[in-house]
């Protein structure tokens, strides 16, 4: 009877493991960009060092490849539309192409 127990315990303890990494390698299968696909929201450019980076509203960040001299403004809030690139810079970070973008108030 313990014996069943145990196992029954170590099953349970394996079928934990094993669901959460499926659901977590599903989080990042959904949370993944496909190189070339558009995205809109709202965000925060910020200026970290000589480079300037956009912070979505869900907490994606991008590097810009075209941003003008008028949105290069750390802590400048933004509305955007633009095209993800999978080509990340130096640290990691995807680049974004921005085909719209307007100051928020």
């Amino acid at each position: 009877m313990i014996m069943k127990s145990k196992f029954k315990n170590a099953c349970l303890v394996v079928y934990i493991i094993l669901s959460s990494l499926f659901i977590n390698s599903c989080k990042e299968m959904i949370e993944s960009f496909i190189d070339g696909q558009e995205i809109s929201g709202k965000g925060t450019i910020t200026k970290a060092g000589n480079e300037f980076t956009i912070i979505t509203e869900d907490d994606r960040q991008f590097v810009p490849t075209n941003l003008s001299d008028e949105f290069r403004i750390d802590k400048l809030r933004v509305e955007f539309r633009g095209i993800i690139h999978k080509n990340p810079n130096q640290y990691g970070i995807d680049k974004i192409e921005f085909t719209y973008i307007k100051k928020l108030g």
